[in-house]
């Protein structure tokens, strides 16, 4: 694992070390490969490992603000994918997806469980994200899919290995996205700043 990301998880484990809780104490140890001779655990082991070691909601929510002040991408996408169906883990999520990342805040906005938590917060999100929460029921899940397809790929890879996966590009390939799905041709543009599209000129005539 390169030294930019082992410093990265080391942070991060210590973060929710910081809890000072049976269960975080466990996740911080996994999260470096504390005292095993396993390797270091990439997202789908992290995942499946978060499940175990925080099974109730109380756990999640005090885990929730930790996630946020460390504002990495990966990590709150996957606790909301994970937390979907837990109204009392989205009733906190929604008290802090302002702080949240854009990205996350997209994938928020386009989830049809935040629809009842969006009407009350929508002003406080970020641009993109707010015109996303106000979109046709189709854009937005073209919108959730793209995220969903991000999340399946993170949970696919148990165990980091150098030679054929690198954490760090599931960042940059999400970060590439800054700007929500494209919309039809006769729906107006997001940033009234941008310029307008412009007629492709006739064909000019051959002379003869």
């Amino acid at each position: 694992m390169k030294d930019s990301t082992s410093a990265r998880r080391a942070a991060f484990a210590a973060r929710i070390r910081a809890l000072g809780t049976k269960q975080a104490t466990a996740f911080a140890d996994f999260l470096v490969h504390s005292g095993t001779g396993e390797p270091m655990p990439c997202w789908g082991g992290i995942a499946r490992r978060f499940a175990r070691e925080f099974a109730g909601d109380k756990e999640r929510v005090a885990l929730l603000e930790v996630l946020v002040a460390a504002a990495e991408l990966r990590p709150l996408l996957l606790f909301l994918h994970h937390n979907r169906e837990r109204p009392a883990v989205l009733a906190a999520f929604a008290e802090v997806a302002e702080r949240c990342p854009v990205l996350v805040q997209r994938y928020w906005a386009v989830l049809p469980e935040a629809e009842d938590y969006l009407e009350a917060q929508r002003l406080r999100l970020s641009p993109v994200a707010q015109r996303l929460s106000l979109r046709a029921r189709a854009e937005k899940a073209a919108e959730r899919n793209f995220f969903d397809n991000a999340v399946r790929e993170l949970l696919t890879i148990d165990h980091f290995q150098a030679d054929r996966h690198d954490p760090a590009r599931e960042a940059e390939r999400l970060a590439m996205a800054q700007e929500p799905t494209p919309t039809p041709r006769n729906r107006p543009a997001d940033n009234a700043n941008d310029p307008a599209p412009q007629a492709s000129p006739p064909p000019a005539r051959k002379r003869r």
